[in-house]
């Protein structure tokens, strides 16, 4: 991760460190200032590793996300692997070949979490035809 760019080089030796440690700790020759300033670096480099979890699925969730905006509304084209869904003021909408039709939130987490691969992302010109179609004019911000 480092060599790629993802984590800072000062995290580098800080895994050395804890593999040292491991051995000095099976030979029994570990004082415990060197632990306090192990366990100190480490805590660090945890705190990295978790955000740049949070980062990555972050940014993973956000390419599935098209900002409508209309004249007078604003929403959310939200694409899944089952289905796509327009959510607008907390109400959610799925499309479906006919228009929108009125959903639920339990219906919506269960295309999220059954959505796998969420750095290719597609929809059908007919989302777009239905957007129009509901709201009118629109613009989208991807």
């Amino acid at each position: 991760m480092v060599k790629t760019g993802k984590m800072q080089k000062r995290f580098l030796p800080v895994l050395k460190k804890v593999d040292s440690i491991k051995q000095k700790i099976k030979s029994k020759k570990l004082s415990q200032t060197e632990m306090d300033l192990v366990r100190r670096e480490a805590g660090e480099l945890i705190r990295e590793l978790v955000d740049y979890s949070q980062r990555k699925e972050l940014a993973s969730v956000e390419k599935g996300v098209i900002f409508v905006q209309g004249k007078d509304r604003k929403g959310e084209v939200v694409l899944t692997d089952i289905a796509s869904f327009f959510v607008e003021g907390g109400k959610f909408r799925k499309f479906t070949g006919k228009g929108l039709v009125d959903s639920n939130s339990g219906e919506f987490e269960d295309a999220m979490k059954k959505t796998e691969d969420r750095t290719k992302v597609s929809f059908d010109s007919n989302v777009l035809d239905i957007l129009k179609k509901e709201i009118g004019e629109f613009s989208l911000t991807i």
